[in-house]
């Protein structure tokens, strides 16, 4: 009998293939035309994306990138985005950054820890409505390819259901990880100034995650817990960069 989930993990490793090759070929496209416009690299010390259902505020973020101006309306850049609990501590042994929060399962109450790691990058374009020669608000499209590991780790669990207890062993295990690659594609709005000495980006962005909407875990009593990638996503942040006119 044919695995029904076989033909889906083919469809997202053929999505993962042709959006790096998509990106590839833009970034040869770009590297040749980056002998006009203006350039600048970037440094966003304040950025978050929301990547998980149902789990607070998103987790704040570092992003470094290369921006490049096309024409009078038209720019792109390239950015590669990795969370601050990944720098600050590389070893999720020692679960860095942990947030306690509860399970129930099946008469069982199990508190647990949990942990995000993340990595990705994008590239972008934008229209600046009014040109950019002077700075100005834009929009723009966003694709990228980005890497999400995910820990729980339980402290304890009782049991608190009905007698005669139902289940004679503790459900859950002392440790759950895993991890995920997921495309995400949206639309970016903001406002950047010039790209002449220093300048900033403020932006605001939507979009989806090609490979999201599902639970990391499979085990049933990780059912409810808050580990599901979220589908529509948000990101937010601000940059400063130093670069150079034409």
């Amino acid at each position: 009998m044919t695995d029904p989930i076989q033909p889906i993990a083919s469809f997202n490793k053929m999505l993962i293939t042709r959006s790096l090759i998509t990106a590839t070929c833009a970034l040869m496209g770009w590297i040749g035309a980056c002998a006009q416009g203006g350039s600048g690299f970037r440094l966003s010390p304040y950025h978050a994306d929301f990547v998980v259902r149902n789990n607070g505020f998103a987790p704040g973020a570092v992003v470094m990138g290369f921006d490049h101006d096309l024409g009078d309306h038209l720019a792109v850049s390239l950015e590669a985005t990795v969370l601050w609990r990944n720098i600050l501590n590389s070893d999720p042994k020692e679960e860095h950054g942990l947030t306690p929060d509860g399970l129930d399962y099946e008469g069982w109450n199990a508190s647990f820890m949990q942990d995000t790691r993340s990595w990705g990058l994008t590239y972008r374009t934008a229209y600046f409505f009014s040109g950019n020669s002077d700075g100005g608000v834009y929009l723009g499209s966003v694709i990228g390819i980005r890497h999400i590991a995910r820990t729980i780790v339980i402290n304890d669990q009782n049991y608190w259901g009905s007698w005669p207890q139902t289940v004679s062993d503790p459900p859950f295990k002392q440790k759950y990880t895993a991890e995920k690659k997921v495309i995400p594609v949206g639309l970016r709005f903001g406002y950047r100034s010039v790209l002449d000495g220093f300048y900033l980006d403020a932006y605001f962005g939507l979009g989806y995650q090609i490979g999201g909407g599902k639970n990391l875990f499979a085990q049933p009593e990780m059912a409810d817990a808050p580990t599901t990638l979220a589908g529509l996503t948000y990101t937010l942040g601000l940059a400063y960069g130093i670069g150079w006119a034409k």
